[in-house]
């Protein structure tokens, strides 16, 4: 499990995806990265800009609730 997901995540993947870029592949995963609820509403956000990404796996995120 990654040790402090809120660096790596919000200001890389998060930032990344926004921007639409190219170099993301079309199947994110993220795979047990010990994710959240805030970090689904970060991602929720960024996505709504990205006409990339078509795929998400969040399998095995155990801080992700229902409501995320």
């Amino acid at each position: 499990m990654v040790k402090d997901p809120d660096r790596w995540f919000i200001k890389g993947i998060c930032r990344r995806v926004a921007a639409d870029d190219p170099a993301l592949p079309e199947a994110l995963d993220l795979r047990g990265m010990g994710l959240t609820d805030a970090h689904v509403r970060a991602l929720a956000e960024a996505l709504k800009t990205n006409t990339r990404v078509t795929t998400l796996d969040l399998r095995g995120n155990k801080g992700i609730t229902d409501t995320g």
